[in-house]
């Protein structure tokens, strides 16, 4: 089964199979979304783009209340 995956390093969204837990490309953690292939693949091309936005917020602000 396809899940989606996002890599904060790479900044880019990964449809790989099973729950993996490092990125193909770089080797750092992956965050698994909870979203399903079949639902990403439905999305059209601005609703992609936005829900890439969100990820790049949602991470952003994740770091910022760290500090």
């Amino acid at each position: 089964m396809l899940y989606i995956h996002y890599c904060k390093k790479c900044d880019h969204v990964h449809m790989l199979n099973g729950h993996k837990k490092k990125c193909p490309k770089c080797s750092l953690p992956l965050k698994e979304l909870p979203i399903s292939f079949i639902q990403f693949t439905n999305l059209s091309e601005d609703e992609r783009l936005s829900e890439d936005d969100r990820l790049r917020e949602d991470e952003r602000l994740r770091e910022e209340e760290r500090l």
